[in-house]
Protein backbone atom coordinates (compact mmCIF):
# COMPACT_ATOMS: atom_id res chain seq x y z
CA UNK A 1 0.00 0.00 0.00
CA UNK A 2 1.38 3.45 -1.01
CA UNK A 3 1.77 6.09 1.95
CA UNK A 4 0.18 9.21 0.90
CA UNK A 5 3.32 10.78 1.11
CA UNK A 6 3.52 8.69 -2.28
CA UNK A 7 0.40 9.23 -3.63
CA UNK A 8 0.54 13.03 -3.41
CA UNK A 9 4.01 12.71 -5.32
CA UNK A 10 2.04 11.19 -8.34
CA UNK A 11 -0.75 13.47 -7.93
CA UNK A 12 1.49 16.11 -8.13
CA UNK A 13 3.58 14.09 -10.79
CA UNK A 14 0.41 13.60 -13.07
CA UNK A 15 -0.59 17.19 -12.88
CA UNK A 16 2.42 19.02 -13.71
CA UNK A 17 2.37 16.32 -17.06
CA UNK A 18 -0.68 17.82 -17.79
CA UNK A 19 0.06 21.18 -17.45
CA UNK A 20 2.81 20.83 -19.66
CA UNK A 21 0.69 18.78 -22.48
CA UNK A 22 -1.67 21.25 -22.27
CA UNK A 23 0.70 24.48 -22.47
CA UNK A 24 2.28 22.40 -25.32
CA UNK A 25 -1.08 22.10 -26.93
CA UNK A 26 -1.68 26.03 -26.70
CA UNK A 27 1.73 26.35 -27.78
CA UNK A 28 0.85 24.66 -31.12
CA UNK A 29 -2.48 25.82 -31.40
CA UNK A 30 -1.38 29.51 -31.47
CA UNK A 31 1.18 28.38 -33.84
CA UNK A 32 -1.76 26.69 -36.12
CA UNK A 33 -3.35 29.76 -35.85
CA UNK A 34 -0.55 32.43 -36.67
CA UNK A 35 0.07 30.39 -40.25
CA UNK A 36 -4.08 30.31 -41.23
CA UNK A 37 -3.63 33.80 -40.64
CA UNK A 38 -0.63 34.10 -43.05
CA UNK A 39 -1.99 32.09 -45.21
CA UNK A 40 -5.19 33.60 -45.46
CA UNK A 41 -3.57 36.90 -46.08
CA UNK A 42 -1.41 35.74 -48.76
CA UNK A 43 -4.53 34.58 -50.51
CA UNK A 44 -6.27 37.77 -49.78
CA UNK A 45 -2.92 39.73 -51.58
CA UNK A 46 -3.16 37.29 -54.57
CA UNK A 47 -6.30 39.41 -55.06
CA UNK A 48 -5.42 43.07 -53.72
CA UNK A 49 -2.15 44.06 -52.07
CA UNK A 50 -3.22 47.11 -50.89
CA UNK A 51 -6.18 45.48 -48.90
CA UNK A 52 -3.28 43.43 -47.20
CA UNK A 53 -1.91 45.78 -46.30
CA UNK A 54 -4.23 47.39 -44.90
CA UNK A 55 -5.20 44.79 -43.11
CA UNK A 56 -1.96 44.93 -41.40
CA UNK A 57 -2.05 48.25 -40.32
CA UNK A 58 -5.37 48.00 -39.40
CA UNK A 59 -4.19 45.06 -37.19
CA UNK A 60 -1.57 46.73 -35.41
CA UNK A 61 -3.76 49.26 -34.42
CA UNK A 62 -6.31 47.99 -33.18
CA UNK A 63 -4.09 45.88 -30.69
CA UNK A 64 -2.77 48.79 -29.29
CA UNK A 65 -6.45 49.97 -29.04
CA UNK A 66 -7.36 46.92 -27.20
CA UNK A 67 -3.98 47.38 -24.88
CA UNK A 68 -5.04 50.39 -23.88
CA UNK A 69 -8.51 49.50 -23.03
CA UNK A 70 -7.52 46.98 -20.36
CA UNK A 71 -8.00 43.85 -22.27
CA UNK A 72 -7.04 40.12 -21.34
CA UNK A 73 -3.74 39.09 -24.28
CA UNK A 74 -6.29 35.99 -25.29
CA UNK A 75 -9.16 38.89 -26.13
CA UNK A 76 -7.03 41.41 -27.76
CA UNK A 77 -5.49 38.55 -29.57
CA UNK A 78 -8.79 37.55 -31.50
CA UNK A 79 -9.76 40.94 -32.59
CA UNK A 80 -6.33 41.17 -33.82
CA UNK A 81 -7.00 38.26 -35.89
CA UNK A 82 -10.86 39.58 -37.09
CA UNK A 83 -8.95 42.92 -38.04
CA UNK A 84 -6.27 41.25 -40.05
CA UNK A 85 -9.03 39.77 -42.45
CA UNK A 86 -11.61 42.05 -41.91
CA UNK A 87 -11.91 42.56 -45.51
CA UNK A 88 -11.99 39.18 -46.48
CA UNK A 89 -15.40 39.02 -47.83
CA UNK A 90 -14.27 41.94 -50.43
CA UNK A 91 -13.20 38.12 -52.33
CA UNK A 92 -16.54 37.07 -51.42
CA UNK A 93 -17.96 39.72 -53.99
CA UNK A 94 -15.40 40.35 -56.55
CA UNK A 95 -16.28 40.48 -59.86
CA UNK A 96 -14.90 39.61 -63.10
CA UNK A 97 -14.72 42.13 -66.28
CA UNK A 98 -15.44 41.93 -69.72
CA UNK A 99 -11.82 40.99 -70.22
CA UNK A 100 -11.81 37.75 -67.93
CA UNK A 101 -9.75 39.86 -65.13
CA UNK A 102 -11.02 40.25 -61.15
CA UNK A 103 -12.30 43.45 -60.07
CA UNK A 104 -12.76 44.46 -56.46
CA UNK A 105 -16.02 46.71 -55.42
CA UNK A 106 -14.65 49.65 -53.63
CA UNK A 107 -14.51 49.26 -49.75
CA UNK A 108 -17.87 50.86 -49.50
CA UNK A 109 -19.80 47.66 -50.75
CA UNK A 110 -22.04 47.05 -48.77
CA UNK A 111 -21.94 43.38 -49.29
CA UNK A 112 -18.81 42.53 -47.77
CA UNK A 113 -19.25 42.08 -44.39
CA UNK A 114 -22.00 39.51 -44.98
CA UNK A 115 -19.82 38.24 -47.24
CA UNK A 116 -16.60 37.85 -45.20
CA UNK A 117 -18.47 36.48 -42.43
CA UNK A 118 -19.98 33.76 -44.47
CA UNK A 119 -16.35 32.70 -45.69
CA UNK A 120 -15.67 32.63 -42.34
CA UNK A 121 -18.20 31.40 -40.21
CA UNK A 122 -17.53 27.34 -40.47
CA UNK A 123 -13.91 27.94 -39.02
CA UNK A 124 -14.58 26.70 -35.45
CA UNK A 125 -11.84 29.86 -33.75
CA UNK A 126 -11.82 30.20 -30.20
CA UNK A 127 -13.41 34.22 -30.78
CA UNK A 128 -16.49 35.70 -32.19
CA UNK A 129 -14.56 36.01 -35.63
CA UNK A 130 -17.58 36.11 -37.79
CA UNK A 131 -20.03 38.41 -35.67
CA UNK A 132 -16.16 40.96 -35.54
CA UNK A 133 -16.07 41.17 -39.34
CA UNK A 134 -20.23 41.23 -39.81
CA UNK A 135 -19.94 44.30 -38.09
CA UNK A 136 -17.69 45.88 -38.43
CA UNK A 137 -18.87 48.89 -40.45
CA UNK A 138 -21.86 49.07 -38.11
CA UNK A 139 -22.18 52.42 -36.00
CA UNK A 140 -23.44 53.18 -32.42
CA UNK A 141 -25.87 55.13 -33.27
CA UNK A 142 -27.35 52.75 -35.79
CA UNK A 143 -26.72 54.40 -38.72
CA UNK A 144 -24.15 51.87 -39.95
CA UNK A 145 -24.40 48.69 -42.12
CA UNK A 146 -24.87 45.72 -43.23
CA UNK A 147 -28.08 45.33 -40.25
CA UNK A 148 -28.24 49.10 -39.05
CA UNK A 149 -27.90 47.30 -34.83
CA UNK A 150 -26.65 49.69 -32.19
CA UNK A 151 -24.95 50.45 -29.08
CA UNK A 152 -23.75 47.10 -26.86
CA UNK A 153 -24.87 45.26 -29.25
CA UNK A 154 -21.76 46.09 -31.53
CA UNK A 155 -19.59 43.43 -30.59
CA UNK A 156 -16.58 44.97 -28.69
CA UNK A 157 -14.12 44.06 -31.20
CA UNK A 158 -16.00 45.07 -34.33
CA UNK A 159 -16.61 48.79 -32.51
CA UNK A 160 -12.33 48.68 -32.16
CA UNK A 161 -12.05 47.57 -35.49
CA UNK A 162 -14.41 49.82 -36.81
CA UNK A 163 -11.88 53.27 -35.08
CA UNK A 164 -8.93 51.54 -36.33
CA UNK A 165 -9.97 50.97 -39.71
CA UNK A 166 -10.47 54.95 -40.22
CA UNK A 167 -6.69 55.36 -38.64
CA UNK A 168 -5.31 53.08 -41.27
CA UNK A 169 -7.26 54.59 -43.63
CA UNK A 170 -5.85 57.77 -43.14
CA UNK A 171 -2.35 57.02 -42.09
CA UNK A 172 -0.81 59.12 -44.54
CA UNK A 173 -2.93 62.57 -43.51
CA UNK A 174 -3.26 61.82 -40.00
CA UNK A 175 -2.89 65.11 -38.67
CA UNK A 176 -4.43 67.15 -41.27
CA UNK A 177 -7.58 69.21 -39.77
CA UNK A 178 -9.41 66.98 -42.25
CA UNK A 179 -7.92 63.55 -41.55
CA UNK A 180 -8.99 60.14 -39.44
CA UNK A 181 -8.12 61.81 -36.09
CA UNK A 182 -11.00 64.61 -36.90
CA UNK A 183 -13.34 61.89 -38.41
CA UNK A 184 -13.37 60.25 -35.32
CA UNK A 185 -13.47 62.98 -33.26
CA UNK A 186 -16.71 63.93 -34.74
CA UNK A 187 -18.13 60.61 -34.49
CA UNK A 188 -17.34 59.71 -31.09
CA UNK A 189 -20.52 58.39 -29.68
CA UNK A 190 -22.69 58.41 -33.15
CA UNK A 191 -20.73 56.30 -35.32
CA UNK A 192 -17.81 55.15 -32.89
CA UNK A 193 -17.53 53.93 -29.56
CA UNK A 194 -16.34 56.97 -27.42
CA UNK A 195 -14.24 54.79 -25.44
CA UNK A 196 -12.40 53.69 -27.89
CA UNK A 197 -12.30 56.59 -29.86
CA UNK A 198 -10.40 58.29 -26.49
CA UNK A 199 -8.68 55.07 -26.51
CA UNK A 200 -7.00 55.66 -29.97
CA UNK A 201 -6.46 59.58 -29.63
CA UNK A 202 -4.32 58.88 -26.67
CA UNK A 203 -1.96 56.47 -28.98
CA UNK A 204 -1.54 59.90 -31.76
CA UNK A 205 -0.24 63.83 -30.81
CA UNK A 206 -2.87 65.89 -29.48
CA UNK A 207 -2.88 68.29 -31.44
CA UNK A 208 -5.97 71.14 -31.69
CA UNK A 209 -7.56 70.76 -35.02
CA UNK A 210 -5.91 74.79 -35.67
CA UNK A 211 -2.33 74.05 -35.32
CA UNK A 212 -3.12 71.05 -37.55
CA UNK A 213 -4.50 73.62 -39.72
CA UNK A 214 -1.80 75.68 -39.30
CA UNK A 215 1.12 73.42 -40.24
CA UNK A 216 -0.34 71.65 -42.88
CA UNK A 217 -1.05 75.12 -44.81
CA UNK A 218 2.38 76.48 -43.55
CA UNK A 219 2.95 80.58 -42.91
Amino acid sequence: MRSPRRLDGVTALAGVQRASLSAAFCSKLRTTLEEGEAAVNQLIRTYDADVADHHQAVSRIALRIAEGLGLAPDVARGIGLASSIHDIGTIGVTATDGAGLHTRPGSTSTDHPRAGASIVDGIRFPWPIAVMILQHHECVDGSGYPDGVAGRSIILGARVIAVADVVADGSDRVLSPDGPLAVLDSGRGSRFDAEVVDICLDLFPRVPLSARRTASTGP
